[in-house]
């Protein structure tokens, strides 16, 4: 036998079909070590490199321009104390908290034990949607609104670590809302419910004092943008598949 050939190679020599050796499982994320970034825990993401949102979005809008204008409107705008509530709840980044927010809006519950395959896809691609927006947070560095205006937040613990991170896009819109594509892809025939709640969890970083409208608007581009890319990524087909699987069968 050749040395060079490999058993893969072999296979498919024998069989005419390179399927049998090279299908890809779904992910079991047990198997995968999960690792810190910041005050976020992530797992293996399915792109290979982070999106660069430089080539996605904008700069921030301009002093003096309307949607400069909205952005601080928006900034400094009373809320109830209901919503200040949500959008404390809402500053978590987890599958854990994810699980729970739109597993509410399908009516399910989603979990690690329960929904294995759903939970996994969620898992991985906030890895994606929540690196996203780094290269583009780093460059602008864009004043928080309660730094600018010395405004209280949702997170007081986090104001230290938000002083220094720049607001535009909105990190934590591009994750919450990409989990919501992502799952409207899971259950399409919830698709409206799941994107308008991806929406009003971006929407509480304004209530929080943290972000800005735009800040909000680059992170539901950037969120596009990567789903797209996701898309082409034969693992995370994979794991949609089996997530579309475990969903239907719950009875949807």
């Amino acid at each position: 036998m050749n040395p060079k050939l490999n058993i893969a190679t072999v296979i498919i020599a024998l069989t005419g079909f390179s399927g049998i050796a090279l299908a890809l499982e779904p992910t079991n994320i047990l198997d995968l070590e999960p690792t810190k970034r910041g005050a976020y825990t992530f797992y293996t993401p399915y792109l290979e490199d982070e999106v660069e949102a430089m080539a996605i979005v904008a700069p921030p809008p301009s002093k003096g321009t309307e949607a400069y204008n909205a952005d601080m409107r928006a900034a400094l705008q009373e809320y109830a104390p209901s919503r200040v509530a949500q959008a404390t709840q809402d500053a978590r980044i987890s599958p854990d908290y994810y699980s729970k927010v739109f597993g509410a809006v399908l009516g399910e519950t989603i979990s690690i034990e329960s929904t294995p395959a759903i939970y996994a896809l969620i898992a991985r691609s906030i890895s994606d949607y929540g690196l996203s927006t780094y290269d583009a947070k780093d460059h602008y560095q864009r004043t928080r609104p309660f730094a600018k205006f010395g405004l209280p937040t949702c997170t007081p613990y986090a104001e230290d670590y938000l002083r220094d991170d720049g607001g535009y896009p909105s990190g934590h819109t591009a994750a919450g809302y990409g989990i919501s594509l992502v799952l409207a892809k899971v259950a399409p025939e919830r698709a409206d419910e799941l994107i308008e709640r991806g929406k009003d969890y971006g929407h509480s970083r304004v209530v929080c004092k943290v972000h800005y409208l735009s800040d909000i608007e680059a992170g539901i581009k950037v969120a596009e943008a990567v789903l797209s890319y996701q898309m082409d990524v034969e693992q995370f087909n994979v794991d949609l598949e089996a997530a579309q699987k475990e969903w239907k069968a719950l009875g949807n």
